[in-house]
């Protein structure tokens, strides 16, 4: 270990002092030399991914290459893409080629090994074996500045853009030369912080080079036809400017993780309460709601009370529930309103407490029963009845009594139900109105202790 660390700080000691060498100037890249010195652990597992490969396109000068995707996960913690790179016959030497002609330059060598002891050396080349970085390390030490065919084919860049090849930047790593094998195989890029919430919109892999030609270039391997159903390929020949789609996804692999559902031994309480401004008594229904569970022991910071437009607020609270909320937790959704429910199934289906109550009162809505299929739900009327709301109760006719079932001392969702849902049916006027029961989850959920 000491060993490594000391030859990790003679590498940078080398770039700042160049005068030892005689005055020669000497090329080291310091992402190179930092990059094989630090230990990369792989972060999240596989998510999405396009494997099937029978062609590539290339990468070079002005051409930029993008392909889309959609994360199934809650964090997106890095990529890899299939590429490799390409130089004219000439141009590719290999490692015994170039350690003969470090050997053979006399102003060089002698003073590298006087300046090495023997076995720094040794551990030096162990190391850069070690990461597949000898040969780069050994020209770098060994050669004058000088115009190589690398140079000209330049670093690679890979970013990761929001929603598509034209959005925001998020994340951007750039790649030399020597990073990238000469036949197609994968690199991957793992991200220094995860990109959270990445399930709910589509990203986009966007690769550049900094320089070569039509006969030294990356290649980027795709499968022909449409292979990935949730993404697209795009080239721009011009920087960026100007974008087409391809007939081609190109290959790679996205890897994220889910948020901890692990059960903590303590049941949490959690509502989200929406209801619509035009409905009848709707927004009293809700506060009506949210005070009945505020007075039987639920914590009031863990109730949320929207308004159906805020749809965006809804949604940030979805997500903050998603990473607050575990397996042991007793999650309510309720709704008052028309017929339409603002349904976040995406971020629903997402969260991980095994215990679900929703309460719907609004027109159809036994249309809705099993939506959610592991929760107990709670609807106020058959697929073809409509819900009322009363001017005397000042409030949804179901709505009134659910709560009343509360204050009454039921607890469980369908011990409320059975309260309410008569008392419901002999009310509603001008129309009958049957509430609805959906029973998906195999045992009793207390809504209050």
């Amino acid at each position: 270990m000491r060993h490594t660390i000391f030859v990790c700080a003679f590498v940078v000691l080398l770039m700042l002092t160049p005068a030892i060498y005689g005055g020669v100037g000497f090329t080291i890249d310091v992402k190179r030399a930092v990059n094989a010195c630090r230990d990369y652990r792989n972060k999240g597992t596989l998510d999405q991914s396009q494997t099937q490969s029978d062609g590539g396109e290339k990468i070079y000068g002005s051409i930029m290459l993008a392909q889309s995707f959609k994360p199934n996960m809650d964090k997106m913690t890095g990529i890899s893409i299939k590429i490799g790179k390409y130089l004219e016959k000439s141009s590719r030497m290999g490692n015994s080629n170039i350690e003969k002609n470090a050997k053979g330059n006399a102003k060089i060598a002698p003073k590298i090994d006087r300046i090495i002891p023997k076995l720094i050396k040794t551990n030096f080349i162990k190391i850069f074996k070690r990461f597949g970085r000898v040969s780069s390390l050994v020209t770098s030490l060994a050669t004058p500045k000088s115009s190589t065919v690398l140079d000209d084919l330049g670093s690679l860049t890979i970013e990761i853009r929001e929603r598509s090849h034209t959005g925001k930047i998020l994340r951007s790593r750039t790649f030399t030369p020597e990073q990238i094998s000469n036949n197609s195989g994968w690199i991957r890029f793992d991200f220094s912080k995860p990109i959270e919430y990445a399930f709910e919109r589509k990203y986009c892999i966007v690769c550049y080079a900094e320089g070569g030609d039509s006969e030294h270039y990356y290649n980027w391997s795709y499968g022909s036809g449409d292979l990935y159903k949730e993404g697209y390929a795009h080239i721009s020949r011009d920087g960026g400017e100007h974008w087409s789609g391809l007939s081609v996804d190109f290959c790679f692999k996205s890897y994220g993780e889910n948020y901890s559902e692990e059960p903590d031994g303590i049941t949490n309480r959690y509502g989200i309460l929406i209801y619509m401004e035009s409905a009848s008594y709707a927004k009293e229904s809700i506060k009506a709601m949210k005070e009945v569970l505020w007075q039987h022991g639920w914590n009031e910071d863990n109730i949320w009370i929207y308004e159906r437009s805020q749809y965006w607020d809804i949604k940030i609270t979805f997500r903050e529930l998603d990473k607050k909320e575990d397996s042991d937790d007793i999650l309510l959704f309720m709704y008052a309103g028309h017929t339409a429910w603002p349904f976040l199934d995406d971020y629903v289906k997402r969260l991980g407490a095994e215990r679900m109550v929703v309460i719907l009162d609004c027109c159809y809505a036994g249309q809705y029963s099993g939506r959610y299929p592991h929760a107990e739900m709670l609807m106020s009327s058959r697929a073809d009845e409509e819900s009322w709301a009363s001017g005397g109760l000042r409030s949804g006719v179901f709505s009134y009594f659910v709560i009343m079932a509360i204050r009454s001392g039921y607890k469980t969702a369908e011990e409320i139900f059975n309260f309410a849902a008569p008392k419901t049916t002999a009310t509603a006027y001008p129309d009958p109105q049957h509430p609805v029961f959906y029973d998906g989850y195999p045992g009793d959920i207390p809504v209050v202790e």
